[in-house]
């Protein structure tokens, strides 16, 4: 595949991926005021610790889905369909085992948690526990469904991709509006209704890839030396989400010293993150798969171009949304929530710039596992990032804040980035010095973006005006900020030159 071609591709699949997040966002922020104000700030904290709890173990999912699409982008970059059909069936095999395990522990550790350490409301306790066994049984079936998403990533069908979330996500509006109508319990029955959602999308993945790809017919077969392959990546590839342990485990911690009512202005932050992270994510699940197959036909230097693409495109997505949503916090959040749960202003903020460092940060694991580097990634990785744990216990043990636990998180991202690079950079010959370049800049961008917002925050302005007024300046000075400071010469000359060819007619 020429590198036009590619690139076209990219283009493609990533228009597909937007089209799909343009929906999911407003129709999962619409969802989200709907199910809180049905459900109270207690009830909606308490579903999402429960969750919390669940994906402690099932965070395993992440990492399947990832190893998953770079055994099979490697199968179809060597173009053999029969090979292709047994990578797909070992992958099968393995996420196997993995269900069973996550079934064993999230029925015997998982309960013992649930029911000594958890803060729950006693009247609140049954439908707890019925909203948790629920979630056992859909996190099993979607871990079974891994290999099948995963392969249409591969083949790079993101339209499909596309139209299956948009049918999960308006599903999920539907459920929301449906307890407004309920007369039983809101918890259980929001519970019930999205495990009956998720066994249904999940079906339709399957059904999709085998009407459209032989290799997703299963068969038994067993090869011994590729199982071992592929598990043993598996399990390095699963401790690359550790950072997703430690979001789950950090919810458990604010249960534990502030209870529920905290855990809702968490699970608000988490969505609103998720949403306008899925903006940065879509692209790069668009151009992980062209990063793998450049490693695959060795070909470096598309690597480090598409690398370099992540990153910039990545943030600069980033800081042309949350600039003028920050600017505007308190009065979106006002708009959007009928009862906005206490701390939900702070932590979206903080949370926002931690998506920045994890987004332009996000490559490098990308890399680790394209060159088959997992075990050295994760053995520097996992410890670090594990280590926040005790320390976040010890914080919050002396009387820390909810406030100060997120900004240790994001001090250990901060230097997590600086640590990955120099891993990377042993791996494959990343240029440090390109690389903390990049680093300075974006931390100079995110200082300065935060005095220029605060000084607009500052205007007296009428509600709405202020709101327009805000969000159009602040729009304006990070479209001007990354085009003349954060991106290079270079880069600028072709992005104007793309500007006067759609906006001036010759």
């Amino acid at each position: 595949m020429t590198y036009s071609k590619s690139n076209r591709q990219i283009a493609r699949n990533t228009a597909f991926l937007y089209t799909r997040m343009l929906v999911m966002f407003f129709v999962g922020l619409y969802t989200s005021r709907i199910v809180l104000r049905e459900l109270g700030v207690v009830d909606y904290g308490l579903q999402y610790v429960v969750n919390s709890l669940l994906g402690l173990f099932t965070f395993i999912q992440g990492s399947l889905s990832t190893s998953a699409s770079r055994f099979l982008s490697f199968a179809i970059g060597r173009g053999d369909r029969q090979i292709l059909n047994l990578t797909f069936s070992m992958i099968q095999n393995i996420h196997f085992i993995f269900a069973a395990v996550v079934f064993l522990f999230a029925e015997t550790a998982g309960l013992w948690y649930f029911f000594e350490k958890m803060v729950i409301p006693e009247e609140r306790f049954s439908a707890c526990l019925v909203v948790y066994q629920l979630a056992i049984i859909s996190s099993i079936y979607a871990i079974l469904v891994v290999p099948y998403n995963a392969l249409i990533v591969a083949e790079e069908r993101m339209g499909a991709f596309a139209f299956l979330s948009i049918f999960s996500v308006v599903s999920k509006l539907l459920i929301a509006l449906s307890l407004c109508l309920t007369p039983v319990d809101k918890l259980i029955t929001v519970a019930v209704l999205t495990f009956l959602l998720s066994l249904v999308t999940r079906s339709l993945y399957i059904a999709y890839c085998r009407r459209h790809f032989e290799e997703s017919r299963y068969i038994k077969v067993w090869d011994l030396q590729l199982f071992r392959e592929m598990f043993v990546f598996s399990g390095w590839s699963m401790c690359s989400y550790t950072r997703l342990v430690i979001e789950q485990a950090s919810n458990l911690l604010i249960n534990l010293f502030f209870g529920p009512t905290i855990n809702a202005a968490r699970a608000i932050a988490n969505t609103v993150q998720q949403n306008l992270y899925g903006f940065v994510l879509n692209f790069q699940v668009a151009l992980n798969p062209q990063i793998v197959k450049s490693f695959a036909q060795e070909d470096k230097h598309r690597v480090y171009v598409l690398t370099s693409m992540s990153q910039k495109i990545s943030f600069s997505l980033l800081a042309l949304i949350l600039l003028p949503l920050l600017v505007n916090l308190r009065f979106v959040l006002d708009l959007w929530l009928v009862d906005v749960p206490d701390y939900t202003e702070p932590l979206l903020t903080i949370i926002a710039i931690h998506s920045i460092f994890t987004a332009i940060s996000n490559p490098f694991g990308v890399i680790a596992e394209a060159a088959n580097q997992l075990r050295k990634w994760n053995m520097i990785i996992m410890p670090y990032y594990l280590l926040l744990l005790p320390v976040a216990y010890l914080l919050l043990k002396m009387g820390g804040t909810v406030l100060q636990l997120f900004l240790l998180i994001l001090a250990f991202e901060l230097v997590g980035f600086l640590i990955k690079l120099r891993i990377v950079h042993q791996i494959s010959g990343l240029s440090i010095r390109k690389e903390m370049r990049l680093y300075a800049d974006v931390l100079v961008s995110v200082v300065c973006a935060f005095l220029f917002g605060y000084a607009l925050t500052q205007l007296a302005l009428p509600e709405v005006l202020g709101f327009f007024c805000k969000g159009l300046l602040s729009l304006l000075y990070s479209c001007v900020w990354i085009l003349f400071f954060f991106l290079n010469q270079t880069e600028r000359s072709h992005v104007i030159k793309q500007m006067k060819s759609k906006f001036i007619r010759r």
